[in-house]
């Protein structure tokens, strides 16, 4: 059985904070846990590869929104829908429509403004 499962738009896949999402409410600094289920596709999920019936994720998808956070981000200044999970690492071997595909267990950034970038255009643009 493979080790990592292919990314896709399946309500049950959610993408998980590795560290704490530190916001700013009030005057206080809040640690907060953040997450996002992979079926709400923002921009870049494919177009014509699927498995199990729903796109499936490569580097540069964009999942809308994060969910469980409050106040403002002290990095990215932004919190909740205004965030977005931004996949950023794949798979070395498998692609799908020329990019690496995602997997369970790659990297995303969480709560990303991705920079001001339109999320209709090119996002490597906007890397960090």
């Amino acid at each position: 059985m493979a080790e990592k499962h292919v990314a896709n738009r399946e309500v049950l896949w959610v993408a998980l904070n590795v560290s704490p999402d530190f916001c700013q409410v009030g005057n206080t600094i809040v640690p907060f846990d953040i997450a996002r289920t992979l079926n709400q596709d923002k921009v870049l999920y494919a177009r014509s590869v699927f498995a199990r019936g729903q796109p499936v994720m490569m580097l540069d998808s964009v999942a809308r929104g994060v969910m469980g956070n409050a106040g403002r981000g002290v990095e990215s200044f932004v919190s909740q829908n205004q965030g977005h999970v931004w996949v950023r690492s794949g798979s070395t071997t498998v692609y799908a429509e020329g990019r690496p595909l995602a997997r369970h267990l790659d990297q995303c950034l969480m709560n990303a403004e991705l920079d001001g970038v339109p999320l209709d255009s090119d996002i490597a643009a906007a890397d960090p």
